[in-house]
């Protein structure tokens, strides 16, 4: 099941979200820009958005908390990230 959700996308939002706990939706925007810093303009413009759609979904697979605006990875997110770092 896990493995079904997995999409590089999530995975480096759970690996941003598992480095630095507790990290808001802006600060969360920022440190994926800093990692992918060869996008277009497009879609750099789009991130926000994007990452707005990512924490939804991962929160509705459990694999995110939001606690006061700040997110921090589940148990279930963390084995999420194991099998996703164990496939590559």
């Amino acid at each position: 099941m896990i493995r079904r959700h997995l999409s590089g996308t999530r995975v480096l939002l759970l690996d941003i979200i598992d480095a630095q706990p507790g990290l808001d939706r802006n600060q969360l925007v920022l440190q994926w820009s800093k990692r992918r810093t060869s996008v277009s303009e497009r879609v750099a413009a789009r991130v926000p958005r994007m990452i707005d759609q990512l924490l939804w979904e991962l929160e509705n697979l459990d694999w995110v908390t939001r606690r006061d605006g700040r997110f921090a990875a589940t148990e279930l997110g963390q084995r999420a990230r194991s099998f996703a770092h164990a496939d590559r």
